[in-house]
């Protein structure tokens, strides 16, 4: 199943990592498209930065 998941708000660090971790443990949603956004872009940036780290190194 492919799909697009937008996260607003995302700039939380300890919320979007686990909310994003918790969806890619099904595995049916492991080829989704996610998008982040949030009104303070060094937030942004760092969560992006992490999650991808992430996804990265979990595969």
């Amino acid at each position: 199943m492919t799909f697009k998941i937008a996260f607003i708000g995302a700039g939380s660090i300890g919320f979007t990592r686990g909310l994003l971790r918790d969806i890619l443990s099904v595995p049916e949603f492991q080829k989704i498209e996610v998008t982040f956004t949030d009104i303070n872009q060094k937030n942004l940036e760092m969560v992006t930065q992490l999650c991808q780290r992430d996804i990265d190194e979990n595969g």
